[in-house]
């Protein structure tokens, strides 16, 4: 119900200063006291310093350039940009669940909370800050569950009801009854030529919106379910709207009620915290409690004849469209990405709804289960503010990432001496050596080469851990306390790394990937899965993930999804690829038992190897991708392909008892395999394939690891027999091949080392002649063999690497 005029029985009463103002006159008043001014006249005395303070509420004021923060306490103003505390007050009576501020003056209402003896949450105060003294009163019958301001209006939302005052003389000036409205829900437009006000409607879904200069009402039902969030852009003309599901935000033509577009945060529910619009119009950003801001690229524009331009205030964010009128025309600008659909939207009608849906165009990951605000800065920035206490500026880049924009933290203040309550992702990964006690046990969760074999990464309970291979030193190490990482994937020897949480990590969760930016101590980019994580491979060009049935590989520059493969189960996460530049192969199981499937891209060839009869278990490829190296479940025999033709190229045995291999390594000259399993022996073996050809290409290898070409390169792989090098050993019974078993033909290990059995231990070459051993037991051996007699390897050094205790043999 909407009427004009006060009723005889209304449920309010006001008390106000003689000689009320426009607010252009705020700060002249004269002094009158009223009753709940005298105590809060002197605040800045009445609280102990020790005494603790809780944050209840935060807010923004109407340009976005400033926020607010009720405390247990009284209340604090903070401006954005840059950070920084204008001024507090504190009080010993209580503190305050509602502060909303008027632009930047000294103008505020207030709305205690229930703990407050002065100020009880059915009243509202109209504060003035310069002369420290309360201008106006409302008292209600019923609790207030939101207070709205403008220049020339004062709304008070209850549970059920919402009225609007006018601010010169506090005269009531209409009342509108609304459904249930326990988060007071209302936004107001903030142009002085246009007065807007959205709000519930009287049925479920449903947003009324006041056009209050044209008398104008306009029901718009925007979603099936509750409302949960919606706001307005300052002329009032656009709403953007999310129900309590939380899966969509939808934006609509306040004028005539039509949806102009619809746009998808995810599939599973949420609650929408906040949702903002840029004053441009182009962006749209939305919060949750599931930890991750969202921005989307909006389609929208408010354009027309009759377009007013208003300056934005000096002191913050512009808060203009760039051009304003009635009419709104969708439009997909050209400055702007597009929000990314799924790869099945062309099956629009067919699939679910979400298969068509637009999804978010960049995002920004904080603690789940916090409620956090967001709102547009200067410069393609947002501003996240958070009931932790801590305030969040990050910078949309637009450098090119095409389906993936991030977001990345530009600067996290704490904005009180409120007790944490969580850290963000970002916030507590850029800090990590002070978060860990030295007391505390570390583990070790996994370990991985890198891509030249010169460094290997160490994934704990607590972090991650980086170390050079010759000479053996950490290289750095980043401790955190939320938990530590099951994969850490480095690129190379650069300060790229790809990074899986554990499953006790409470920031960084296994079916989420993060694109790490060490050199910056920040994520550049960010993968979330349905599914756990297994694996990930990069290259210098692309990014590959593996899932339990699924491959998923990205473009690094952009990070688009270039193509999906299916698979046998692969809960070890099982894939290598080539890193050489001129030439991309991937290698993962097949969808059969024992197939190994091997995409050339460059080539755009597939093909399907049957390596083994049982199961796949390890595998790898040349840097070049052209020789296959394989082993089965069984751990028995080791085989060698040539990934063009499929063509077997060699076998060779690594005993006749069943073990599990956990790696295999090929060495650069393609002369040695070695391979290690829980049986705790390393084998050596003597390769009688090489790569030759006329198109031979060379590639130098790095002169801080070994190096990691083949001797020839080509797509021709031939048996060789090298003359430099010994023979794999025969059984004595071999001269019966095929009247004897199998086995008894085999060509086993030229080399040998002994390790501790039932631990993990990964190998690869290092330089001359030494293989580089790494275990789960947190130990790294170097040892060495003779290229022509073989025999066991000798043991040139060990360390403890993960305590850091070396010792000699």
């Amino acid at each position: 119900m909407l009427t004009g005029a006060p009723s005889s029985h209304m449920n309010s009463s006001i008390s106000s200063s003689e000689g009320i103002f426009p607010p252009s006159r705020f700060g002249s008043f004269e002094s009158l006291g009223v009753g709940a001014s005298s105590s809060f006249s002197r605040p800045d005395a009445d609280v102990s310093e020790n005494d603790e303070t809780n944050l209840l509420t935060i807010s923004w004021n109407q340009d976005y350039g400033c926020f607010a923060a009720g405390t247990s306490h009284g209340f604090r103003i903070y401006n954005c940009e840059p950070f920084k505390e204008t001024f507090r007050r504190d009080l010993k009576s209580g503190g305050f669940k509602i502060v909303e501020m008027l632009f930047r003056c000294n103008i505020l209402a207030l709305v205690g909370a229930a703990a407050n003896s002065s100020y009880p949450p059915n009243k509202v105060l109209i504060w003035d800050d310069h002369q420290s003294r309360c201008i106006g009163e409302f008292t209600f019958r019923s609790e207030v569950r939101g207070v709205k301001l403008r220049r020339d209006r004062i709304v008070v939302v209850l549970e059920h009801k919402i009225y609007v005052y006018n601010f010169m003389d506090l005269k009531l000036l209409h009342q509108i009854e609304t459904l249930a409205n326990p988060r007071g829900l209302c936004c107001l437009s903030h142009h002085s030529n246009t007065f807007v006000l959205a709000c519930p409607g009287l049925h479920k879904g449903q947003v009324r919106v006041e056009h209050f200069g044209l008398n104008v009402t306009k029901l718009i039902n925007a979603h099936d379910s509750q409302i949960a969030c919606f706001t307005l852009t300052m002329d009032g003309l656009l709403l953007a709207t999310s129900s309590a599901k939380g899966t969509l935000i939808r934006i609509f033509n306040t004028m005539d009620g039509s949806r102009l577009q619809e746009v998808r945060r995810g599939v599973d529910r949420a609650e929408i915290n906040s949702i903002a619009l840029s004053p441009n119009v182009q962006w749209l950003a939305a919060s949750s409690d599931k930890g991750t801001v969202h921005i989307f690229s909006l389609r929208v524009r408010v354009s027309g004849e009759d377009s007013v331009t208003h300056p934005s205030s000096p002191q913050g964010p512009a808060m203009i469209h760039q051009n304003s009128s009635t009419s709104l025309d969708p439009l997909v600008s050209a400055n702007t990405g597009a929000n990314p659909n799924s790869s099945l939207s062309f099956m629009r009608g067919v699939l679910p709804k979400y298969f068509s849906s637009e999804w978010s165009f960049a995002q920004f990951h904080l603690p789940e289960n916090t409620q956090f605000i967001v709102a547009f800065g200067s410069q393609n920035s947002v501003i996240i503010v958070g009931m932790d206490g801590r305030n969040h500026l990050v910078a949309l880049h637009f450098l090119y990432l095409g389906q993936l924009w991030v977001l990345s933290e530009a600067n996290a203040d704490r904005f009180g001496s409120f007790e944490s309550l969580g850290v963000g992702a970002s916030s507590s990964f850029s800090r990590p050596d002070a978060d860990v006690s030295e007391n505390d046990e570390t583990n070790l969760l996994t370990i991985s080469w890198n891509q030249d074999y010169g460094c290997f990464a160490a994934g704990t309970s607590h972090g991650f851990r980086i170390y050079n291979c010759e000479p053996f030193k950490e290289t750095f190490r980043r401790d955190l306390k939320s938990g530590g990482f099951k994969i850490v994937e480095m690129l190379f020897r650069c300060n790229i790394l790809a990074l899986v949480g554990a499953a006790a990590n409470s920031s960084y969760p296994p079916n989420k990937v993060l694109i790490w930016d060490d050199h910056q101590s920040r994520c550049i980019g960010e993968f979330t899965f349905r599914s756990e994580v297994r694996g990930v491979k990069l290259r210098r060009d692309r990014i590959v993930v593996v899932l339990e049935h699924k491959i998923y590989v990205y473009n690094f520059m952009d990070l688009k999804l270039l193509h999906q493969i299916e698979t046998l189960a692969n809960p070890r996460g099982l894939c290598c690829l080539s890193h050489h530049s001129n030439t991309f192969v991937l290698a993962c199981p097949g969808l059969h038992k024992g197939q190994v499937r091997v995409e050339h891209f460059g080539l755009n060839v597939t093909k399907l190897i049957n390596a083994h009869d049982s199961q796949i278990a390890c595998f790898t490829l040349t840097m070049d991708g052209l020789l296959l190296a394989t082993s089965s479940a069984k751990g028995t025999l080791i085989r060698i392909f040539n990934t063009m033709d499929g063509s077997r190229l060699q076998e060779v045995r690594r005993g006749v008892d069943r073990a599990e291999i956990n790696s295999i390594a090929l060495s650069p000259n393609v002369q040695w395999l070695a391979a290690s399993s829980d049986k705790g022996t390393v084998h050596i073996f003597s390769l009688r394939v090489r790569v030759s050809g006329e198109d031979s290409v060379t590639h130098p290898s790095s002169p801080q690891g070994p190096a990691m070409i083949h001797q020839n390169s080509s797509t021709s792989l031939d048996p060789l027999v090298s003359a430099n090098t010994g023979a794999n050993p025969n059984s004595s019974l071999s001269f019966m091949r095929g009247v004897l078993p199998k086995y008894f033909s085999s060509e086993w290990s030229f080399a040998q080392f002994h390790l501790p059995e039932n631990t993990q231990f990964i190998v690869a070459f290092g330089s001359q002649n030494s293989v580089i051993i790494v275990g789960m037991d947190g130990s790294f051996y170097k040892c060495s063999f003779d290229p022509v007699q073989g025999g066991e390897m000798l043991q040139q050094e060990y360390v403890r690497f993960l305590k850091f205790e070396t010792k000699a043999r």
